[in-house]
């Protein structure tokens, strides 16, 4: 059975083309999310924190634990920068073109995302993982988008392969 020519999906550029902007797409996306779910994580971080109590005192009066939000904090803000400099890369020059800015943002996300989550999970003294809390779900969601739209290892390598040419 043959689809009517009426029926058929065609596209200007062709369909390798298409298909090669809707994976960039989704790598932006993807990173975009992990993005957002660190912040998610890092907020409920200085929320636990402030409620925690240690020796008679919150846990967040705590410098050491001061340091490590501080830490968490610039990273996240590098990957928001990273994935702001994608977006406008793709805005300007078009998904295909704005590639390696992409794997960039998508192999920091996957990278520095996973320390983000690792401290945010010590921070909650590991409790973080329990079903109850939202921070476990947020962390096996960030797991698989690293896996999704190519893994850290590949836009890395998309990334140096680029930024060598």
């Amino acid at each position: 059975l043959a689809a009517p020519d009426d029926a058929r999906l065609e596209f200007e550029a062709g369909t390798d083309a298409v298909l090669a902007e809707a994976a960039w797409l989704h790598a932006l996306c993807s990173a975009a999310e992990s993005v957002g779910l660190l912040r998610a994580m890092l907020r409920a971080s200085v929320v636990y924190l402030g409620q925690r109590e240690q020796f008679g005192r919150a846990l967040i009066e705590f410098q050491v634990l001061q340091h490590r939000l501080v830490d968490m904090t610039l990273t996240l803000t590098r990957l928001e920068s990273l994935l702001e400099v994608a977006r406008f890369k793709a805005d300007e020059l078009g998904l295909l073109a704005a590639s390696p800015w992409i794997a960039a943002a998508k192999a920091a996300t996957g990278e520095e995302g996973r320390a983000v989550a690792r401290a945010a999970v010590q921070l909650h003294g590991a409790i973080g993982l329990t079903a109850e809390l939202a921070l476990g779900r947020q962390l096996r969601r960030l797991t698989a988008l690293e896996l999704l739209a190519g893994t850290t290892a590949q836009h890395e390598a998309h990334w140096r392969a680029t930024r060598a040419a």
